[in-house]
């Protein structure tokens, strides 16, 4: 009933009673808005918006289907050709059509493959995965008292986890943790003694041989006919040579102070790490962060505050293309490439998200400004108690219930009370007029 009725007034003149009620209709939007920022819907186009926050939202285009219950604890998404739903922390499932799925509800889970093999299981007790966990297979008994994984022609069986491993196939090994450990696979061995007292790998790159080896807590050693690394007390103290191209990198004691032929700095109070596409310097960190990146033919300059604030630059080759400053919790601004720009104050959180900008953030935005690339701009002020929307065409104004105006190139308009007295002035011509309620401008 109540989505009837929106619909129904969608094509009515706007009107305001804040804050109980406030409708708008301009430039191809429609929206309602009622006890304050706590309940809103909006139509652009095919996009369709609602909600009663923070409790529920809804956002629908042709394609795109997206509920949000008490964000982010749940939210039901579909879009083009996939689905993912979760309600933390008890429900968790994901699809695609035609495809691979899986459901999980608490420790009880079941799926399909892309291929359409089945599996599930109950954790701890007993469980079946495929394809899941960047394995091919993962199979479970009591867990930890057994588990099977099989992944790239190599089964691992564990039993009691962490203490005993056996792996079979590409890869064969048995480990006794932390006692022993020996894997071998082609090119590549690797094992342990009284883990982390002596670590050992060897592994073949490309015909080059690396040696690594650990005597915790006196030594560790890197050796390639590209690099040789010394590591005293590891891993504070460390020394490392690279003969091809020729360079060193000094770590005396990590992390404290670092230099290379990149990289200097006393931690915390200073660093500097040059490269040919990279640039950071930390000044009394986390006081103070800059961050210099190139990606072909874009430069983004960062430059952090406290680590959580943030202000962020993107030149291209037409010069800037975006720019967002963040000072929690006291405002976020953001401008895009192509002229949009919003700005919110009070930001809830360090962090940009489009559910909890739908569902949460509005709660605490005393302040909101936005400009569209067409140059139509809104500020509001206390969830509409008062608003300002200019276009190229005029400018409009609204005061609560009380006052609102509008001024175009030939015109000018007051109202009060929401229409009880309008005054008007178009190409030089005066009028009044009373009981203009529900009427358009």
């Amino acid at each position: 009933m109540l989505l009837l009725f929106l619909h129904g007034i969608a094509e009515a003149a706007p009107f305001s009673l804040w804050p109980l009620f406030t409708y708008e209709r301009h430039e191809g939007r429609t929206s309602i808005e009622a006890l304050g920022p706590l309940f809103f819907w909006e139509r652009r186009g095919e996009e369709i918006q609602w909600g009663i926050r923070p409790l529920l939202s809804r956002y629908h285009k042709p394609g795109h289907d997206r509920w949000e219950c008490l964000y982010p604890l749940g939210k039901y998404e579909r879009r083009d050709g996939w689905g993912k739903a979760y309600l933390a922390p008890l429900w968790l499932t994901r699809w695609e059509e035609g495809g691979a799925s899986n459901t999980a509800l608490l420790t009880l889970f079941w799926g399909r493959t892309e291929k359409g093999e089945g599996y599930g299981g109950f954790f701890p007790f007993y469980g079946v995965f495929k394809e899941r966990f960047r394995r091919d297979r993962t199979e479970f008994f009591l867990w930890p008292l057994y588990s099977r994984i099989e992944d790239e022609g190599t089964v691992t069986e564990k039993f009691l986890w962490p203490f005993f491993q056996l792996r079979k196939g590409e890869e064969r090994g048995f480990c006794f943790w932390p006692f022993y450990c020996k894997r071998e696979r082609p090119g590549d061995r690797k094992g342990y003694i009284l883990w982390p007292f002596y670590v050992w790998r060897d592994k073949e790159t490309n015909g080059e041989l690396t040696t690594m080896r650990l005597y915790f807590p006196f030594y560790a050693t890197i050796r390639s006919p590209r690099v040789k690394s010394d590591i005293y007390l590891p891993p504070f103290f460390h020394h490392k040579r690279r003969l091809r191209p020729p360079s060193e990198r000094w770590e005396t004691p990590w992390p404290f102070v670092i230099w290379d032929q990149y990289e200097e700095g006393i931690f915390p109070i200073y660093r500097l790490r040059r490269e040919p596409n990279k640039e950071r310097r930390w000044i009394l960190w986390p006081l103070f962060v800059y961050e210099w990146d190139r990606m072909g033919d874009q430069e983004v300059i960062t430059r952090r505050f406290l680590l959580i604030n943030r202000h962020r630059k993107t030149i291209g080759p037409k010069g800037a293309e975006g720019e967002d400053l963040n000072l929690w919790p006291l405002f976020s601004y953001r401008k895009g490439p192509q002229g949009t720009v919003d700005f919110y104050s009070l930001q809830l959180l360090p962090l940009h998200d489009e559910g909890l900008e739908r569902n949460l953030y509005p709660l605490f935005w005393i302040i909101r400004y936005k400009r569209s690339p067409r140059g139509e701009s809104i500020f509001d002020l206390l969830w509409g108690l008062f608003r300002v929307r200019k276009n190229p065409q005029e400018t409009s104004w609204r005061f609560a219930f009380l006052f609102e105006g509008r001024a175009g190139q030939e015109f000018e308009e007051l109202r009060l009370l929401g229409g009880l007295l309008c005054l008007r002035e178009e190409k030089g011509r005066g009028e009044i007029r009373f009981f203009q309620f529900f009427k358009d401008h």
